[in-house]
């Protein structure tokens, strides 16, 4: 899913809760069928409104900087400098208490 369907995902589903709730005369309530009509619209407005900003929020990350690798460092290289700096400890305290 890219930016733009999210987003009318978002747009679409909060359209459907807005009409549910705001303009309940073009939602019919019958005696038979009652409130479905706006729990339909309410529930897959909500459905589609989740759908469009979990989807948005998805491509907005995506889009972040990512942070630059860190560079390797050889397990040989690790293992010389930790010889050489334990040689070079032993011998300074040689001369100290030479």
């Amino acid at each position: 899913m890219n930016l733009l369907n999210a987003l009318g995902f978002f747009v679409f589903g909060l359209a459907m809760l807005v009409v549910a709730e705001l303009t309940p005369a073009v939602v019919y309530f019958g005696p038979l069928a009652g409130d479905t009509s706006a729990l339909w619209l309410e529930f897959m407005g909500a459905v589609m409104f989740l759908t469009g900003l979990c989807g948005t929020a998805k491509c907005l990350v995506a889009a972040l900087p990512k942070p630059a690798p860190r560079e390797k460092i050889p397990a040989a290289v690790l293992a010389h400098s930790r010889v050489h700096a334990h040689s070079s400890l032993a011998s300074s305290g040689n001369r100290a208490t030479a």
